[in-house]
């Protein structure tokens, strides 16, 4: 009987499994072989897609972009998508895209809003998000403009969480 060393058969596992995922939505999963390591493969992934939800009540109809060049305009080649009712939105991410960028979202007049009373919105709005972050709100948008004054994320939700005297979770 053939028998393989520890690694391989990890490899040959990963890809077995992965070819029941095929249809699905899945990182593509990167295995780099780490022979005479006591570590193991090192798994990297990259995602293919990226989730992300707008919420006041939940916006639909609105245009979200991951910002790539940080200049919350939305600009050629930045993977963008349009909120569904409840708020969610797949942005389609070219190989390689760095997605430590904020997320900017131009919500307009007649956009869905599961919380205003008559269930639109009356005047355009933008929100964004840090990077890294894919729930974008009021609070996030607050957030995002303390790091665009220089401040980290961290320092940022610090400094809206004191300005809002609470100590919850504010992100999402």
């Amino acid at each position: 009987m053939l028998e393989y060393p520890r690694e391989m058969k990890l490899i040959i596992t990963l890809v077995v499994a992965s070819l029941g995922l095929v249809a699905c939505d899945v990182p593509k999963v990167t295995v780099e072989s780490t022979a005479g390591s006591t570590a193991g493969p090192k798994l990297t992934t990259e995602p293919t897609t990226l989730p992300v939800r707008v919420a006041d009540g939940y916006v639909g109809g609105a245009d979200v972009w991951l910002d790539l060049n940080d200049n919350s305009k939305k600009d050629d080649g930045e993977p963008a998508a349009i909120t569904k009712y409840d708020g969610t939105a797949t942005l389609a991410l070219p190989t390689g895209t760095d997605v430590n960028h904020p997320i900017v979202v131009n919500i307009p007049v007649g956009a869905t809003d599961s919380d205003q009373p008559n269930g639109v919105y009356g005047k355009a709005v933008t929100f964004k998000a840090p990077a890294g972050k894919t729930f974008i709100s009021p609070i996030t948008t607050l957030i995002q403009n303390e790091v665009e004054k220089g401040y980290s994320t961290a320092k940022a939700k610090y400094i809206i969480q004191e300005k809002l005297k609470t100590s919850d979770n504010i992100e999402n």
